[in-house]
Formats: structure tokens, sequence, C-alpha cells
């Protein structure tokens, strides 16, 4: 038997330790990718649950005449068992590693967040839902998420109204301190989105549309208008000016944005 030279097995090694070494490369990135389209599904699932059923909101603003202490905060929840959600073919950005998922639902008669029977006559509803799993290009989408609930706030505003109170202190005729806040609190269903996307400077931005329908059943009077229509805007990151929170606690300086 010829032996084999020892060069010849020092190449198969290396060739056998590359191939493995791709193999290992490309499941990694293949997993990379499933988790984000899957994570994508799930935020598209939970855009439907916010339009169909709707979404519990709540916010505050505090502005003062020395901006460091200004802030504005908006939380929202929202919570449904849902069924017969379908999917179109995602599609998958793999330099950015970014997924987009249109998620879809046919609806008959739901029960909606505030336990209230709200009939959408057979009606077809979509929603997109985008995600990434890497955190250098997480900031563009978490903008579009604040919008989202920048136009959830200002709906609820134009619809419900708001809570407002100031105070202002004057000392030897300077102004010592001024301060306005505002406060909102509602419960929001129905709302669509016609419109997103994203200004030159990375500002995100969604159109949110709410039929007169539900805003009667909403408001539990008439409403003359057909359609409401409000824009949201969400920032990549805050300059960082935050000194004390909208209910009057004390929190450290947040540290600026690279």
């Amino acid at each position: 038997m010829r032996a084999i030279p020892v060069v010849r097995i020092f190449f198969y090694c290396l060739l056998m330790l590359s191939l493995l070494g791709m193999i290992s490369e490309s499941a990694a990135e293949g997993g990379k990718k499933l988790m984000t389209v899957r994570k994508a599904k799930a935020v598209a699932q939970r855009a439907l649950v916010e339009s169909v059923i709707g979404l519990k909101l709540h916010s505050n603003e505090l502005w003062t005449n020395t901006s460091a202490s200004d802030q504005y905060q908006v939380a929202s929840e929202t919570a449904a068992q849902i069924q017969g959600v379908v999917f179109d073919t995602p599609k998958y950005d793999s330099a950015k590693d970014i997924a987009m998922v249109t998620a879809k639902i046919r609806l008959g008669e739901v029960q909606n967040i505030i336990g209230k029977p709200v009939a959408y006559q057979d009606v077809v509803i979509a929603r997109v839902g985008f995600a990434t799993s890497s955190a250098q290009f997480a900031p563009q989408l978490q903008a579009l998420r604040a919008a989202e609930l920048n136009a959830y706030d200002e709906m609820a505003r134009l619809l419900v109204g708001q809570e407002i109170s100031g105070k202002t202190k004057m000392r030897n005729f300077v102004l010592e301190s001024d301060e306005v806040r505002t406060k909102t609190q509602a419960a929001l269903w129905g709302a669509e989105v016609a419109d997103f996307g994203w200004e030159p400077d990375g500002t995100a931005y969604i159109k949110l549309v709410l039929n007169a329908k539900w805003v009667s059943d909403l408001l539990g009077r008439t409403s003359a208008a057909g359609v409401y229509e409000v824009t949201g805007y969400g920032a990549t990151h805050d300059e960082g000016h935050v000194a004390e929170t909208v209910d009057g606690a004390t929190e450290g300086k947040s540290t600026p944005s690279p």
C-alpha cells in the first residue's frame, strides 16, 4: 500500500477545518434569520391586537423653564387570545439582519380591551411587524415603535382630552420656576396605521387613522368627522436631560448617546 504524503494529509485537514467553519458560520447566520423573523411575527401580531382589541394608554409630560428637567413619557399595555392569524412571506435583509412580516386576520365580533363587544363585520385587518436581533440596527426600529406610541397618545389627547396643571414662582421680579404638567389616560381600539417611514435625519413617523364609527363607540356619542388622523414621531436616541420623572421622583441624569 502506497503511503499518503504528509503534505497531502495536512492539506486534507485544512480543507475539512475550513468546511466545518463554513458550515458552522452558515448555521449561525441561519439561526439568526429564524430568530429575527420569529420576532417580527410576534411584533406584527401585537400590532394586530392593539388595532383590533385595543390598548390602554397612560402618558405624562413635564415642561419647565430649565429644559434639563423636561420629560415626556408614554406607557401602553394590551393582552388578548387570538387565533387565525396568517402571515405573508417574510422579507429579510441579511446585511442588516432586519425582518419585515405582514400579519393578517379576518374578524367577526370580538371583545375589546374594556370587555365591550365590537363587530368588525368579516373584514380583514393587516399589520406589519419589523424586528432585528442585531444591536447596531435596533435604534431605527425602536424609533418606529416610539413613533407608534406617540401617535396613540396624540389620538387619545385628540379624542379623550388631557389633564393640565401648572406651577410658577417669581422672586424679586425674576422667574424662579415654571412648570406645566399634562396627563392622559385612555383605552383605544380600531386604529389603523395609514403610513410610516423615516425622515432623512433618522426620525421615524407613523400616521394613525381611526374611523368615526369606533370613535362613537369609544366616546359614547356620535362623531361628525369621518376619520380622525394623527402623526406620531420617534427618535433613535435621547440627548440626555432627565433629572426628574413626571410624577415628581428624582432620577439620575442620563448620559448622551454617542
